[in-house]
């Protein structure tokens, strides 16, 4: 006995570090230690530790599978599900609580009773008791099942949408169920070796619910979830065997996302998966992002690919390299491929934490051939614990899809400015284009946003423009990374379609192309649906490059879409913020921007989904402020339509303004410039705003040209310059700035109004290392600018809390879920290799926030605010209390702190990092308890930071 108990301690040292490989999907590299460990294991077999070995059993001592054959469990939901609701609800309301139920001590809180009524100012009588609804279940696993709500009886639908219109019918309600993971009770052979149970304690599972914004299991939230059913990025909770384990999920009804369909219901999809890897790591090779591979020529391209990686154990992993897999070098069709792994480095390895998905990526560096797939090894290591794992390698197999002709639409990929591989369709022009003649030889973009939920792999986006097939342009179908893309093509979407724009001279080099090159300063911009709200955000923010436009059946700004008529009451100078904060989306304020830029719209007559009047009213705006778009609607059309996209006189108009007049247009000799945010606002006029005064209000310059002299009046403006020429209009040799005269040099020219109101020419750029920079404009959403991979950074080892890591997880998957995006977390700034926008987690009071013009000053019991011209007001740190805000960090960065009284602060701060559009959230928040169900209203402070960091706001 003493020897087998040897044998067990030993390759309890030893073997534990393989529990997460397989003889079938991933193995170990040798060591020294290792192979006593497998000597002794082959004396000692069947002991329990080999069913470690054999990853039967996690080395963090959690289940994997049953039994000695490997059985996966089993999940089944309860039949029927509890339901309470409905409950009133804004648009994109959800993120700052205004959850009813709250009042009540929250839904987690409340058990289903016959008889128990809840106020509600949706329905017959102002009450709404329980009702159920069925939960129908797949016979297969993993586990998934569908339910549907709806309260058809109990609330005059038609009637609200009546008066309010498609805002009187959103509603939310709760949903909850039950449900048991369990081990076959055949087919798994053994329950015991050596007497020692093979059946797990307990298993990893994953979640995918969707659509929906929050949810708890066993009482635990998971907020994010996944409002538009990306499936990008589950929650993985570890839960026992054989226990009733109940799941809550709210219902939030998004007319926007779902539909106006009477009554109004929503179907919500739950999968549970349960851990059937033995490695931890999970790679999601359906999630894919690579370049086709054009016959005979070889990648798209700069050859990056990336794929999701999910860590579903309970330790950190760190991957140490990505290769191709030895045992097969050679893929189909006699194609050989080398690859290069440039996420990790010395100091900043790639890390995962438990539960955390990340995209992971690598650059295709050498390709011969047409390789259908690609079989790649993961090299990795655990950390953490009460031992470090080193070097286990995990198989991949990742398809690839060959393009016959590179003339033929197909897709290419590149890098994101925040780092992630994204990827567009591109269609170069055909052999038969016949273009005219040019200096450089150089065409124009035919740039073509697509709508919400359109993924540009598809045949029917790529083909969009098949009646025209040999236009003279680039035809480009940017991603905007999601199929939402990101949001709504502003800031996260619209750095994506710059990075498709310039990564189109990487693709000639990489296709030998020897024909037409590509002008990256002139387009023509079209876009359907909310690729049609991207086109007007084109031509207020960036029309100094833009030729023409064709805006089709887009809609005027998400406020105008479906109108925020049922947010919860609040102080009006509270619910301007949340307005102010969304400028940038109002495209209706900017319509000055894209006077002089040649505009047709197009509208389906019976559009259900935009309605008309949203291009009708931008036709108006357009005349009132001296500028007529061409306005066509369709007859007997709806939304969508096939060929919509060159229907009635659109081919003749992209036509002219393609191949006859492809020049960017001379700007009137009356021209303005109108400032939401200046770090999304191009040059228009080459005139480039970096600061406003007031960053909640608009900016604003209106220039008359007179012919070498420019008069110029501003509102709002501190800082502006002269930067590139737009093409066809000079600059001046004079201005008239407020007034005052001026000799203009040219590009690069600072002008910076003083305190005392005069202008002042200035040429330094120092104040941006003190200031608020033009990259750090905007409101909460400024941190989604962000020019590399995100970094969280938890507080100091003596102020750290479990929730802590749990919402750093949370915040990680939600960036990743709603952007794709790449985050990576760490124990101080300083471990991070990213020069990206950053969180922190405080674990005191402002700890992040001490800075020279700190506006926020926590005390050992209150919140000191310091609103600009007022005096300091004093807020008592209840629990519940918590606090998000913007903060500056180094090298023009933007930062987020976020903090709470105690966990439910921090969470409820944390819920309101952007992710959605249409939240409305400014620079500086502070929530109460009271903001559960009061929402907007239960906001202890709101406030916008000016150009020199000061807070204004309010405070209640």
């Amino acid at each position: 006995m003493w020897l087998r108990r040897i044998a067990d301690i030993a390759l309890t040292l030893m073997l534990l570090p393989t529990a997460s490989t397989t003889p079938t999907s991933s193995r170990t590299r040798t060591s020294s230690s290792s192979i006593l460990g497998v000597a002794l294991h082959a004396i000692m077999k069947p002991s329990l530790l080999s069913q470690v070995a054999l990853g039967l059993i996690h080395s963090d001592g959690t289940g994997a599978l049953c039994g000695e054959r490997g059985v996966i469990p089993t999940v089944e939901f309860s039949k029927t599900w509890d339901v309470l609701g409905p409950f009133q609800i804004g648009t994109r309301e959800a993120e700052w609580g205004s959850d009813p139920l709250k009042f009540h001590g929250g839904f987690q809180n409340l058990s289903p009773s016959p008889t128990d009524t809840y106020h509600s100012s949706l329905a017959t009588n102002g009450k709404v008791g329980w009702t159920t609804t069925p939960f129908t279940q797949s016979q297969s696993q993993p586990a998934e099942g569908k339910f549907t709500v709806s309260f058809p009886g109990t609330v005059d639908w038609d009637f609200l949408r009546s008066i309010y219109g498609w805002s009187g019918v959103q509603f939310q309600a709760w949903a909850r169920g039950t449900f048991v993971i369990s081990c076959p009770d055949s087919n798994i052979g053994n329950s015991t070796v050596e007497g020692k149970s093979t059946v797990p304690v307990d298993v990893p599972v994953t979640f995918h619910i969707s659509p929906t914004i929050e949810y708890f299991v066993n009482g635990k939230s998971y907020f994010g979830g996944d409002m538009y059913s990306y499936n990008r990025a589950p929650a993985v909770v570890h839960l026992a065997l054989d226990t009733p384990h109940t799941i809550d999920i709210r219902v939030t009804h998004d007319i926007r996302a779902f539909g106006g369909g009477m009554p109004p219901a929503l179907g919500i999809t739950v999968e549970a998966k349960v851990a059937a890897t033995k490695s931890g790591l999970v790679a999601d090779v359906g999630g894919v992002i690579a370049p086709d591979i054009i016959e005979n020529i070889g990648v798209a391209g700069e050859g990056w690919v990336s794929f999701p990686v999910r860590n579903e154990a309970k330790e950190w992993i760190s991957i140490l390299d990505v290769t191709i897999n030895p045992e097969n070098v050679t893929s189909s069709n006699n194609s050989t491929v080398s690859i290069e792994f440039t996420d990790r480095s010395a100091e900043a390895p790639f890390r995962l934490a438990p539960g955390q998905s990340r995209p992971l990526k690598f650059r295709i560096t050498k390709l011969s051939g047409s390789p259908k797939q690609l079989s790649l090894l993961i090299r990795y290591s655990y950390t953490g614990g009460l031992y470090k794992i080193n070097e286990i390698f995990l198989p991949v197999t990742l398809a690839l899809n060959t393009a016959t002709s590179q003339y033929a639409p197909h897709i290419f990929t590149f890098l994101h400015p925040s780092g992630i591989v994204s990827f567009a369709a591109l269609r170069p022009p055909s052999k038969n284009a016949s273009c005219p003649a040019t200096s450089d030889n150089k065409i124009l973009i035919l740039l073509s946003l697509h709508g919400a939920g359109v993924d540009v792999h598809w045949g029917n986006a790529q083909s969009a423009y098949d009646e025209l097939p040999d236009i003279c342009a680039w035809v480009l179908f940017p991603q905007g990374v999601t199929l939402w893309s990101g949001d709504d093509w502003h800031n996260w979407g619209w750095a994506d379609v710059e990075a498709a724009i310039g990564a189109i001279p990487q693709w000639i080099k990489s296709q030998n192309w020897n024909r037409q090159g590509v002008d990256l300063e002139r387009w023509v911009v079209t876009g359907h649906s909310n690729g049609g709200q991207g086109t007007w955000y084109a031509l207020t923010h960036h029309s100094d490059k833009i030729i023409a436009a064709t805006p089709l059946s887009g809609y005027l700004s998400i406020a105008a879409y479906v109108p925020y008529h049922m947010w919860r009451e609040a102080d009006p100078r509270k619910t301007s913020m949340i307005s102010a904060a969304m400028n940038s989306y109002r495209h209706e304020l900017l319509v000055d921007n894209f006077v002089g830029t040649p505009i047709m719209q197009g509208h389906g007559q019976l559009d259900d989904n935009v309605p008309t009047f949203h291009s009708r009213r931008m036709a108006l705006l357009a005349h009132e402020a001296g500028w007529d778009t061409e306005y066509k609607e369709f007859p007997g059309q709806g939304h969508w339509w096939e060929g919509v996209m060159t229907d009635g006189g659109l081919p003749e108009f992209l036509k002219y303004h393609i191949e006859q007049n492809p020049q960017i247009p001379e700007l009137p000799d009356n021209f303005s410039v109108a400032v939401a945010n200046p770090a999304d606002m191009g040059a228009r006029g080459g005139i480039v705003v970096h600061q406003l005064r007031h960053h909640d209000q608009l900016g604003r310059l209106n220039v008359q040209r007179d012919g070498d002299k420019w008069v110029i009046t501003t509102k709002n403006i501190r800082r502006w310059q002269f930067g590139k020429k737009r093409a066809g209009t000079d600059f001046p040799k004079d201005i008239q700035l407020d007034g005052e005269d001026f000799v203009v040099v040219g590009e690069g020219q600072y002008f910076f109004r003083a305190e005392g109101g005069a202008w002042e020419e200035k040429s330094d750029k120092e104040w941006a290392l003190v200031e608020r920079s033009r990259s750090q404009s905007g409101a909460m959403d400024a941190i989604t600018k962000s020019n590399d991979r995100f970094t969280i950074v938890l507080p100091p080892a003596d102020q750290m809390k479990t929730f802590h890591t749990e919402l750093a997880i949370e915040i990680a998957r939600n960036l990743y879920q709603y952007l794709a995006a790449d985050t990576e977390i760490v124990d101080k700034l300083e471990s991070s290799s990213s020069e990206g926008n950053v969180i922190f987690l405080d674990g005191l009071c402002g700890a992040s926030l001490v800075l020279e013009h700190t506006a926020i000053v926590c005390k050992e019991k209150t919140l000191n605010v310091r609103l600009e011209g007022t005096i300091p007001e004093s807020i008592p740190l209840e629990p519940g209390t918590g606090m998000i805000s913007l903060r500056p960090v180094g090298n023009n960065r933007l930062g987020v702190v976020i903090w709470g009284a105690d966990e439910d602060g921090a969470r409820a701060a944390a819920r309101l990092l952007p992710l959605r559009t249409g939240v409305g959230q400014p620079n500086v928040i502070v929530v109460g308890k009271e903001a559960g169900w009061r929402g907007v209203a239960g906001a202890l402070v709101m406030g916008m930071f000016d150009s020199q960091w000061k807070l204004t706001g309010s405070v209640s």
